[in-house]
C-alpha cells in the first residue's frame, strides 16, 4: 500500500475532513440530552431529571448496565413518527458534518436483506466472538477488541477478513479500557485486523464519529497511514454495492491527495 505520510500538525484537519463510512452508530443513542428534553414536554412525558445539564451530568458510567439504565429512559420520549424523524435528522446532520459518506442505522435494514453482525467482544471474552463468527455466522462484529486476547482468534480474523467496528469512546466510557493511550485498535490495526472507527451511542460517549478520530489518534499516536486505513476499512466492511464503494474509495484518494 502507498506510504502516506503528512506533518502531525495536518493530521486533526485531515482526520475530520476525510470521507469515511460509520457502520456501528445505535440511533436511539445520538439523542441528545436537549432533544431528549423537547420531546419529553412535547409528548408529556415526565423525566427523572429536573434539566438539560442535569441529565448529561449523569452520563457517567461504571458498567454498561448503568449505561442501559439511563439509556431506557432517553428511549422513552420517543412516541410519535415525528420524533424517529427529528432524531435521525439530527444524527444525519452531525454524520454530514463529519464528512461520513455512508452509515448503516435502522431495524429496517433485517427487511431490506441486509447481512448480518452481531455485538461480541466488547467487555466479554473472545469466546463470544468465536460463537458470534461460528454459531450466528455474521459477517461482521461489532466492537470486538477482547479479540487481542486470543492469538488464534486474531489469525482468523486476519485471515478471513472479518471487519470490527470498534467504538473507542464507547469503551473508554463503558470502563472497557481505563484510558484511551491502552486500546487495542493500533495494536490490531497493526495486525492486519479489518478495524473501523464508529461511534456508537455518541449521545452519551462523548462525541461522534470525528471526535473518536481526534481522540484515539491523539492518545495512541496513530499516523496517516492509520487514518487512510480505517477510512478505507470502513468502505470495503460496509455492506454497500460495490460500484457505490469504488466511488467512496475515490472521493478518500482525492482527500488524501490534497494532504500527502
Amino acid at each position: 500500500m502507498k506510504q502516506r505520510i503528512i506533518a502531525p500538525e495536518r493530521l486533526p484537519d485531515l482526520l475530520r475532513a476525510m470521507p469515511k463510512a460509520e457502520l456501528h452508530m445505535h440511533i436511539e443513542g445520538s439523542l441528545e440530552p436537549e432533544l431528549i428534553f423537547a420531546m419529553g414536554q412535547r409528548n408529556a412525558v415526565a423525566l427523572s431529571y429536573p434539566s438539560v445539564q442535569a441529565l448529561r451530568n449523569a452520563y457517567v458510567f461504571n458498567n454498561l448496565q448503568e449505561f442501559l439504565d439511563i439509556y431506557h429512559q432517553g428511549t422513552m420520549v420517543l412516541k410519535t413518527e415525528q420524533d424517529f424523524y427529528d432524531m435521525a435528522c439530527a444524527y444525519l446532520a452531525r454524520a454530514q458534518a463529519d464528512n461520513v459518506l455512508h452509515a448503516e442505522l435502522f431495524a429496517k435494514a433485517r427487511k431490506l436483506g441486509f447481512r448480518l453482525t452481531a455485538h461480541a467482544g466488547e467487555e466479554g471474552p473472545p469466546e463470544y466472538i468465536w460463537n458470534a463468527l461460528d454459531v450466528l455466522k455474521v459477517e461482521r462484529i461489532d466492537h470486538g477488541v477482547q479479540a487481542i486476547k486470543d492469538a488464534r482468534l486474531m489469525q482468523r480474523l486476519v485471515k478471513d477478513r472479518i471487519p470490527l467496528t470498534v467504538c473507542p469512546l464507547s469503551n473508554l466510557k463503558l470502563c472497557v479500557y481505563p484510558t484511551l493511550s491502552q486500546h487495542s485498535i493500533k495494536r490490531m490495526l497493526d495486525a492486519g485486523i479489518v478495524g473501523t472507527i464508529n461511534s456508537d451511542d455518541p449521545a452519551y460517549f462523548g462525541g461522534y464519529i470525528n471526535e473518536n478520530f481526534t481522540q484515539t489518534f491523539a492518545a495512541l499516536g496513530l499516523d496517516a497511514q492509520h487514518a487512510y486505513q480505517l477510512a478505507l476499512n470502513s468502505f470495503n466492511a460496509s455492506f454497500i454495492e460495490p460500484s457505490a464503494r469504488a466511488k467512496l474509495v475515490d472521493r478518500l484518494n482525492e482527500v488524501f491527495a490534497t494532504f500527502v
